[in-house]
């Protein structure tokens, strides 16, 4: 059993609903897991309380967001649903601190050039 693997799984399956809706269907790739470690990976995505997870996951990454860089919530609009989206894909890992994720969303936003003039 390589446990990092496992718990890497597992940790992607709360950030990612859509991941977490392949496992659900039985598409799980990317991860050297042993049958025993795939089908408890599996078996967790099939749970219930997986889509609430993932959404307090989310949820809790956009409100140090928009506490601390509410500016750019607003100007971003309708575009803050695909910016999120594409910054946790790219930044999985959480900072501890409200206004780190807020600096780390603002240079992504302006790297990608999604920042509004």
């Amino acid at each position: 059993m390589c446990r990092r693997e496992y718990r890497r799984a597992v940790a992607d399956l709360m950030r990612d609903p859509g991941l977490c809706r392949g496992a659900r269907a039985g598409v799980l790739e990317g991860y050297a897991l042993s049958e025993t470690e795939r089908a408890r990976v599996l078996a967790v995505a099939r749970q219930q309380g997986m889509v609430v997870t993932s959404m307090l996951y989310r949820a809790s990454r956009l409100v140090g967001i928009s506490r601390r860089a509410p500016d750019l919530v607003e100007a971003l609009g309708a575009g803050l649903g695909p910016a999120f989206d594409a910054y946790l894909a790219a930044c999985p890992h959480a900072p501890p601190e409200f206004a780190e994720e807020a600096r780390r969303f603002r240079a992504f936003v302006a790297g990608r050039g999604d920042q509004p003039a």
